[in-house]
């Protein structure tokens, strides 16, 4: 079962986003990840081992990753709108 689910950025996600790229070393993608799981006071499910430097910050749910990439699922809390 695939589960997809949009929702728009706003200016101060993508200010935190542009923040959090700035102070780590991920890419642009993976700070949105960040920034909108803040944002929503959402959870990330990943196995990105990059963003154990968040653990702090976010709430992470570790997994195995299935492939050599690394996906994230962000899991929120309430229905993003």
């Amino acid at each position: 079962m695939v589960i997809k689910s949009a929702f728009s950025i706003n200016k101060e996600t993508a200010l935190s986003a542009a923040h959090i790229k700035a102070n780590f070393s991920f890419a642009y993608a993976d700070a949105f990840v960040v920034a909108s799981a803040l944002s929503h006071q959402g959870c990330i499910l990943t196995g990105d081992p990059e963003i154990q430097a968040v653990e702090d910050q976010a709430e992470i749910q570790w997994r195995i990753p299935a492939a050599s990439y690394y996906n994230y699922i962000l899991v929120t809390p309430a229905p993003l709108r």
